[in-house]
This record gives C-alpha cells, structure tokens and sequence, in this order.
C-alpha cells in the first residue's frame, strides 16, 4: 500500500547538488572575508541566486523585508549564567548587573523559558492516579521521571504529562526544586535561556563550566561553520568546506544529521559503498579530516533545534536540508546569535537550484519575509533525497514563474516573484 504521507523525493542526481554547493561555498568565503575586500553588495546577502541549469539561464532576485513578517526577527543579547539554583536564577530579573551575574537575593521574581520547547509541570500515574509534580522540559524528561514517586510501579511507566507551558515561574514549585540546580530542569550547557521579569527579557547561556562562547572570533571574523544536512547537498559541500578552511582560517566545522546513508543514495550523494548504513554526519566527518587534518570536525547525529544554541555561535550556517520546518529553525537560531546563514535547495528532475544568504540585523530581510500562509501550512512536509521513493516534478504553471523574472504574487514582489517555485520545492 503506497505511503501517502510520504511526499516525493528529490530525485537530484549528485552533479546538480555539487552546483548549488559550489555557488554555496563561494559566498562562504565572501562571507569570511567581509571587510577584508569583498563589500556586502558583492555578495547574496539580501538576495537569490537561481540557476537554470536545463535552460542555461539565471536569476537574481532582490529580497525585501516584510513588515507584515510573523517571524520577530530579534536578534538577542546574550549573557552568561553559571551553575545557579533555579530560584536565584528567576531572581536575576532584578539584578542590573550584565556578563557573568552574581546574584545574592532569591526572590523568585521571574520566568523561564527555552525557545521551541515546553514544560512539563506534572505527570499523572497512569496506575494510582497521582499528580506528580515535575517542571522539566518535555523532551528531555528521563525514564525514571516517569515513575511515580507515590506507588513506584512498573505500570507507572505508562504516565501521561499534563499541563504544559511555554514560562516557567516559581508558582507551584517547592522549596527543593527552587534551590535545584537548572540541569534538574532539563537544561543543558550552551542552552540558551529567556528570563522574564519587570516587563523586560533577558537572555542567558547555560555555561556551567565555562564562560560561554563568543559571538565572533577574533577580529570580529568568523571562526567556525555549521552544515545543517549531508544529503545530496550536504555531501557536496564538506570537501569543498574542508579545503576552503586552508586559505580561510577556519577553526572548526560542525556537522549536523540525523540519518543515516542509504544504498539508494549512492547514485545522488557524495559517498562510497563503504558509507552505506552509517550516519552521515561520520562519514563527511572522516572525508573532511583526510583532506584537512589539522580541522576540527565535530559531527552532530541530530536535528538543528536539538543542538544548544550557544554551540552555534560564532559560526556561519549552511544550510542543506529537505523541509520549510528545518529551514525554519536555521532561520530562527541564526537570528538569535546574530549568524550569517545560507539557504540552498534544488530540484533535480528541472536541473533547478537556488542559493540565499541572509544577515541578521536592523531592517534585514529573514526567510520568512516572503512566506505566505500555504509555506506555514507545509512546514511538517519533508522532501527527502531517497530516489526509491519516486520523484517530482515541478508544475508547469510554477516553471514559467521561474522563466519569467518580475512577476509578483500576492502582490509581493522579490521571492514571491519568479523564485516562489523552489520554495515550494525546498529540497535537499
């Protein structure tokens, strides 16, 4: 029975993604070199780059900032906090003091909160009923939170959380959780978390052993790079990554996937029969050490938003990936850090790509900006690069969108113009 919830893959064929890498790396390194020589009007940033590769044609297409834009587009200033009890920590909203604070008063004053994640204030026993009381982040609750404290059953694994909220205050919790350190509630080191108090927000890494990390390296250059994806895209770019950082000062590479490869990949990505099975974070991981040993590569088995924030600082984002909802959460994270990212996507069966770079700052235009309702409708929607899954291709009426620069939709110009059919396809 066909999987109907399964949306086509890609099916690009792996010359396709090493040509959208390319252009990638190209405005990496324009990117790295800013205010060195290259001006910010020399590179993508603000605009997009499509490449018809069928038709030997391409276009670049200005994008404006919307002021309608449901994303904020705040970019935060961020503190450090060390190893504090919860209570002192909601006690910061008070403290004028900025860096590394010391707080001496526990008036719990304030709330927390971690972006894109909630709070578990109790779980019930699914065998006696008890309302166990938690205040943990929801996906980082471990297995023996799950057991009731009351009757310690086995079927108390069976518990069910309730009441879920986005700000945590100390409304409700004892005296033990307040004096608790913050890894009791599910935070970890390089989370970066929101404090709330007085009508004003503040924001803090989670840096219990450390001072935390830098905005930017030294010079005000940047150090590090960030690839979110190793598919068709992905695959392409850590080689072409590994000898730019030679000439470029780069310091580290993180490396971001969840999966694994696949035989089907072989025909489309930048592997061996060898990498077959294995994550493809190891892989590009190995690939990049052989060419430049003295690198530092850190591969990540996981999704972007499940990566501390701090850990993305000082780093440019490259972003490969197969759904609006990662694109998304690329966008949002580097907003927060105040990153450069680019955005690349193609479509294999149109020999169509696409590169974006975008800057965070005042007035600068984000991803979002041209999203209409349908993208947000779409987020869930995952095109993956697996060619056994079929392909699609693009809709006629959406190929002469491309073929014709200019043309508007919804009455927004730029990317809701000729280069509104790769946001639909957005693909890895």
């Amino acid at each position: 029975m066909p999987d109907l919830h399964t949306p086509p893959a890609t099916h690009a064929p792996s010359m396709i993604g090493a040509l959208v890498a390319a252009h990638g790396v190209i405005e990496l390194q324009k990117l790295l070199a800013l205010g060195e020589g290259p001006r910010p009007e020399h590179t993508l940033v603000g605009r997009e780059l499509y490449l018809d590769a069928r038709h030997h044609r391409q276009f670049l297409t200005p994008l404006r900032r919307n002021p309608a834009c449901l994303f904020d587009h705040d970019v935060w200033s961020i503190e450090s906090i060390s190893e504090l009890p919860l209570g002192r920590v909601l006690a910061l909203g008070s403290a004028p003091a900025r860096g590394r604070v010391k707080v001496e008063s526990d008036r719990c004053t304030g709330e927390i909160s971690l972006e894109g994640h909630v709070f578990v204030d109790e779980i019930v026993c699914g065998h006696c009923g008890y309302r166990n009381p938690t205040a943990v982040l929801r996906d980082r609750l471990e297995s023996w939170r799950l057991r009731c404290t009351r009757c310690d059953s086995d079927q108390a694994v069976t518990t069910t959380a309730i009441d879920v909220s986005t700000w945590l205050g100390a409304a409700g919790l004892s005296a033990e959780m307040l004096r608790q350190p913050l890894r009791e509630r599910g935070f970890r080191p390089g989370d970066v978390l929101t404090l709330r108090a007085g009508g004003r927000e503040r924001h803090f890494e989670y840096a219990p052993h450390a001072e935390g990390a830098s905005a930017r390296g030294v010079g005000g250059r940047w150090h590090s790079v960030v690839i979110v994806g190793c598919g068709n895209i992905g695959s392409q770019l850590t080689a072409h990554v590994a000898r730019l950082a030679r000439g470029a000062d780069l310091e580290r590479v993180i490396l971001v996937d969840p999966d694994t490869y696949s035989e089907s990949n072989l025909a489309g990505q930048e592997i061996g029969c060898s990498d077959v099975g294995r994550p493809k974070v190891w892989a590009q991981a190995e690939r990049m050490s052989a060419i430049y040993p003295e690198l530092e590569v850190l591969p990540r088995v996981c999704r972007i938003e499940e990566l501390p924030l701090a850990v993305l600082r000082g780093a440019i984002l490259l972003g490969a990936v197969d759904s609006r909802d990662a694109r998304q959460q690329i966008n949002q994270a580097a907003w927060r850090i105040g990153s450069p990212w680019i955005d690349m996507a193609v479509d294999g069966p149109s020999l169509l790509c696409r590169v974006s770079t975008y800057l965070p700052g005042t007035g600068s235009v984000c991803l979002e900006c041209s999203w209409s309702s349908s993208d947000y409708r779409l987020l869930g929607q995952v095109l993956p690069c697996d060619e056994n899954r079929g392909s699609q291709d693009l809709e006629e009426t959406e190929k002469e969108e491309i073929e014709s620069p200019g043309v508007t939709v919804n009455g927004r110009p730029g990317r809701q113009g000729h280069g509104q059919d790769l946001r639909e396809l957005d693909r890895e």
